[in-house]
């Protein structure tokens, strides 16, 4: 719609630039809004509303993140914004604009066929609103300039333009409608947002707000059929089946998406967020739903946990490392997956006896590192520990080569499960043994898959070997290549030595991300980067490509970490994604090598 309207508008470049640069006469005055919040002057019934906190701050900002992150770019970036600017601006001139001063893009109403020009309106703040004007105006569009009811309307590119002024804000539109829209006295989007959502929609430097209640009111018809047609295509489980799912797994997909769906039904408001920090981006979103709602019914009895101490507990050293709330129905539909356990049709009723065993036994909270291969450590919380070793002991040896699980793949036969193998550290350990069928593994996978299997079996190995045991407080399980190694991973965890919350980058996460949370992620980039590119060399040389990928070695002693949290409250979920200056800088030294191979071709 933007691109479009831009087109018509070649005067409108310069105000776009204001909203997405970084993403990238008077009349009689219309009411003044509130002076508590910029909000005030948004109309409440806006459906979508962008927000930059400021174009020369936010801009500001960006160029120092950037700097942060890529230096070597810091430079040519600044000069591309500057030309666009100049390109942009002409003769114009941005006059009067706090440096902090709220720019808002609004769409007053949802686009309809036919709709020329959009109903949309850019808000601009304004120290003066008569110098502002006359600095984006042309000489010859200020005499054109006509006072009406409320609003100023001029000529450019032929094109009407109609201009507000809201008592220290500036409203630009391309219609009369969406001009007289803003002259009248209605109440702000600041009476509709909690305080709280109003300033998780100001404080970042760029932000998003859409009523997705009125959108989906509005796109009902075409959701609907999207929602029918999904049905359709996943209605029939051989549609996944033939492209290498399992049933089990095929199932989960059409819950997952069906739940997805029922979301949108229920929300009522979502708000997207950007900050550009010196140390890093940091991506949130929020989205609410409405009371008694299926979802709200879900959401109250989830409960937020401080994870990130747990994950702090854990080994150094893992590509990634999560913690998640097991409270409440959260807890009971993913323990299945956490556990590393995804079952066949052929044990379906005895695995979900035993599921639900575990759910009795109370789980409350999962830690757990892993690498990308058969290594890892799992710290799960029960009210009742024995009970739950006992359910998990009794999982795995359902286990068959009819069946899948140990993190979804094939096992050859049963696996030997041999009880009181370890006593350690206070701790009673049992040892489960399987050897993977990388046969079965390959069938299903797509054609061509079988192509990576020799690195993938470096990694993963011909066998697992997990110890899981209990000090009567937690259930502990280790996963390693032989007990030797798992006991360095059991000595890390319980002497609290070179642990993730003695490392810097960790230390650093954590002031950017929510400590509480229902689930907390976070992955080392560059070393999950450098396993990634060992799989694409290996599936070339298999090829027989000439094609020699530079390799790529990530330098374990300082983690690249970025970061992920999910919280949930009784009428809303939030996601924060942190990403840091560090983690990209060291992403871009390892493919540095293979952008400047592939400039060279």
């Amino acid at each position: 719609m933007l691109a479009s309207f831009a087109g018509r508008h070649r005067w409108a470049w310069p105000l776009i630039v204001l909203v997405a640069g970084t993403c990238p006469v008077p009349a009689a005055p219309a009411p003044v809004p509130s002076a508590d919040s910029p909000l005030a002057v948004v109309p409440a019934d806006a459906p979508f509303v962008m927000h930059v906190r400021g174009y020369e701050r936010t801009k500001q900002r960006f160029l120092t993140m950037i700097g942060n992150a890529l230096p070597d770019f810091a430079k040519t970036i600044r000069e591309q914004i500057a030309d666009l600017e100049k390109k942009a601006l002409e003769e114009r001139q941005l006059r009067s604009m706090p440096p902090d001063g709220s720019i808002f893009l609004v769409l007053l109403s949802w686009p309809k066929d036919g709709d020329n020009p959009p109903a949309v309106a850019l808000v601009i703040r304004v120290n003066n609103y008569a110098e502002f004007r006359d600095g984006l105006l042309t000489g010859q569009e200020r005499k054109l300039l006509k006072q009406e009811d409320g609003y100023e309307v001029t000529l450019v590119d032929r094109n009407p333009v109609y201009l507000v002024d809201r008592g220290g804000y500036a409203v630009l539109a391309v219609s009369k409608e969406a001009a007289v829209h803003f002259t009248r006295k209605q109440p702000g989007l600041d009476t509709r947002l909690s305080k709280a959502l109003a300033r998780k929609l100001l404080e970042p430097d760029v932000s998003v707000y859409v009523d997705t209640a009125d959108a989906y009111k509005h796109f009902r018809d075409q959701i609907g059929s999207m929602r029918d047609m999904v049905k359709q295509l996943l209605g029939a489980a051989g549609n996944l089946e033939g492209i290498g799912l399992d049933k089990t797994t095929a199932e989960l997909l059409k819950t997952t998406i069906e739940a997805v769906f029922q979301v949108a039904e229920d929300s009522r408001t979502l708000i997207v967020t950007g900050d550009f920090r010196p140390e890093g981006l940091a991506l949130a979103t929020q989205l609410t739903v409405g009371d008694g709602t299926p979802t709200a019914r879900i959401l109250k009895d989830c409960k937020p946990a401080d994870l990130a101490t747990e994950v702090g507990q854990l080994p150094t050293g893992s590509t990634y490392s999560l913690a998640v709330s097991l409270d409440g129905p959260l807890g009971k539909y993913i323990l299945p997956y956490l556990q590393n356990l995804i079952r066949s049709p052929a044990t379906d009723n005895e695995t979900g006896k035993i599921l639900e065993r575990l759910s009795q036994a109370g789980p409350q909270l999962i830690a757990a590192s892993y690498d990308l291969s058969a290594r890892g450590l799992e710290i799960v919380r029960y009210k009742d520990p024995d009970t739950a070793l006992q359910a998990s002991l009794k999982l795995l040896e359902t286990f068959d080569s009819n069946g899948i699980g140990m993190g979804g793949l094939y096992l050859k036969g049963k696996p030997e499960v041999r009880r009181n193998a370890q006593v350690y550290r206070g701790f009673k350990f049992h040892h489960v043994r399987a050897t993977w069928d990388w046969d079965k593994f390959v069938q299903k996978l797509p054609q061509g898959g079988d192509l990576v299997l020799p690195i993938i079996k470096e990694l993963m190995g011909e066998e697992i070997n997990v110890w899981v045991g209990s000090d009567g407080k937690v259930v502990l399980q280790v996963t390693a290549r032989n007990w030797d190694d798992a006991r360095k991973q059991l000595d890390v965890y319980l002497t609290g030595q070179e642990v993730v919350a003695r490392q810097p980058a960790f230390q650093e996460l954590r002031k950017h991300l929510s400590g509480d949370a229902n689930i907390l992620v976070v992955l080392d980039l560059p070393a999950y980067l450098e396993v990634f590119a060992k799989l694409i060399r290996s599936a070339l040389r298999a090829q027989g490509l000439p094609i020699m990928l530079p390799e790529m070695k990530a330098d374990r002693s300082q983690p690249g970490y970025i970061g992920y949290a999910l919280r949930l409250q009784p009428d809303s979920g939030t996601v924060e994604i942190w990403l840091p200056c560090s983690t990209v800088r060291e992403t871009y030294r390892m493919v540095e090598p293979l952008i400047k191979a592939a400039g060279s071709l």
